[in-house]
């Protein structure tokens, strides 16, 4: 199954709006959920989703000191009931919870499909995407920047997802690339903020479903198994 080259289907808590728990569209199985989490309370992390039907799992995080902090999960749609209602909890009350899921076809899910992460902090006109590397060929790599006010532009290579926030709160800005080459990730690629604002950016690399091998060759997957 190839990798798709855009998000099947994505669910964001949009603006002005604050949501815990949040229910997604009924992802298929055999996909990949990428979850894209920021709350308004950096000493608060996110400690568990549990979802009926998903596997879901922690690839890495990034705070800062003026109370931000950002997540990235995934999670292999295993089934066999698959619901859309995610339940989470933290190590605390964060102030507010702001979130972009993404359904992705054609990810690995035999094992671990993380090739590569990074988390970046900093105070400056232009938030960085965090550098880390890849070891495989056309990975998806997802993206993120949460900061104090909205951004205006994105990086150089990426596409931007729908972004999030709130007014006195944080604005998150997820972004995807697809498909990577492998090797050093996010090298001189930034967001754009009207002034300068202190910010967080965490992103990863997702290594794709390799095609079935045989004696007789290569063997192409094909649909869901």
């Amino acid at each position: 199954m190839a990798i798709s080259t855009s998000p099947i289907n994505q669910y964001t808590s949009g603006t002005s709006t604050s949501v815990q728990n949040p229910s997604i569209t009924v992802p298929s199985i055999g996909n990949t959920l990428i979850a894209l989490v920021s709350s308004g309370t950096g000493t608060i992390s996110l400690t568990s989703i549990t979802q009926t039907g998903v596997n879901w799992h922690y690839v890495i995080h990034e705070t800062s000191s003026n109370g931000q902090d950002l997540e990235l999960w995934y999670g292999i749609v295993v089934g066999p009931t698959v619901l859309g209602g995610l339940t989470t909890v933290w190590s605390g009350s964060p102030g507010a919870w702001f979130w972009n899921i993404t359904e992705w076809s054609g990810i690995m899910t035999t094992s671990s499909p993380v090739d590569g992460s990074g988390g970046l902090s900093g105070t400056s006109l232009n938030p960085a995407v965090p550098p880390f590397s890849t070891s495989y060929a056309n990975d998806l790599v997802i993206a993120a920047c949460n900061c104090g006010q909205t951004e205006t532009a994105n990086p150089n290579n990426f596409t931007p997802l729908t972004q999030v926030g709130k007014s006195g709160y944080y604005w998150m800005q997820g972004d995807y690339y697809v498909p990577a080459p492998s090797g050093p990730q996010g090298s001189g690629e930034t967001w754009t903020i009207g002034t300068s604002n202190q910010w967080v950016s965490v992103g990863a690399g997702f290594q794709i479903q390799p095609p079935f091998t045989s004696n007789w060759g290569t063997i192409v997957r094909r649909g869901n198994y």
